[in-house]
């Protein structure tokens, strides 16, 4: 996910050439720039060890975006008006819980996630910590196979 000034030019990833665009060190955002600036043209990507001080940058001009993942920005723009998602990158990134193998409470944990997916409580969990709707067809409202 990019993310950027609410008037930036950026509406593509194509928009990315010739722009400074900010990582967080050891991040997917960061691992996908090292693989994908060159082909983009992005003019320089600067690594910073935390997501505050790159949107702080981003706000104040430093640099042209940010290239990150998508709930930590969402929720950071809440409180940053002067900012939005510019891009979504299609990684295809998911989050996940972990248990210990056969742990009593997974399947109910499961289905529970599954039910508030069905009966649109997460969807509406998403609206209130990210201040949008999720995005239809992701697995944060779509239910899908529970890797074992």
């Amino acid at each position: 996910t990019i993310v950027g000034k609410a008037d930036s030019p950026i509406k593509s990833l194509d928009d990315l050439k010739g722009k400074t665009i900010g990582v967080i060190a050891g991040s997917t955002g960061e691992a996908y720039m090292k693989e994908n600036a060159a082909k983009l043209g992005v003019a320089e990507t600067k690594s910073y060890n935390a997501q505050q001080d790159l949107l702080l940058d981003v706000q104040n001009g430093r640099i042209d975006g940010g290239a990150g993942e998508l709930a930590g920005f969402l929720f950071a723009i809440k409180q940053m008006p002067a900012l939005k998602i510019l891009v979504r990158i299609p990684t295809g990134e998911r989050f996940a819980m972990m248990t210990k193998k056969g742990h009593p409470l997974l399947e109910k944990v499961n289905d529970a996630i599954t039910a508030m997916k069905k009966d649109g409580t997460m969807a509406a969990i998403h609206k209130k910590w990210f201040g949008v709707d999720p995005e239809a067809g992701t697995s944060t409202v779509t239910p899908g196979p529970i890797p074992q």
